[in-house]
């Protein structure tokens, strides 16, 4: 999971300040849902990864049970987090299934 985390960041943050600069080696499809593959299939690992954290936290919660205020907390940015991540996850995984499917 940190390791897709830090490749996306990365990914992100090494493209943004080519595009920035104006550097010729820019990538010229940077950050597009539809001819970007690094970008649709690393989107959609981390949010995937996200998704099934906070979903087994959400249960961890629980099952333990709610016993004080932070717990309580936690478990509303849990469910804050798992809201994220199957949103951009609607949006990542039909490019990233399309994408898949035309690559084998």
């Amino acid at each position: 999971m940190v390791v897709s985390a830090v490749l996306f960041v990365s990914y992100v943050a090494v493209g943004w300040f080519l595009t920035i600069t104006n550097s010729p080696i820019a990538p010229s499809n940077y950050l597009s849902m539809t001819s970007d593959p690094w970008f649709v299939v690393t989107g959609s690992t981390v949010s995937t990864f996200v998704l099934l954290s906070t979903g087994s936290r959400i249960l961890y919660r629980m099952l333990t049970g709610l016993d004080d205020s932070r717990s309580r907390f936690v478990l509303i940015l849990n469910y804050v987090g798992l809201g994220c991540a199957a949103g951009v996850l609607r949006f990542l995984l039909p490019p990233t299934i399309d994408l898949l499917l035309n690559w084998i």
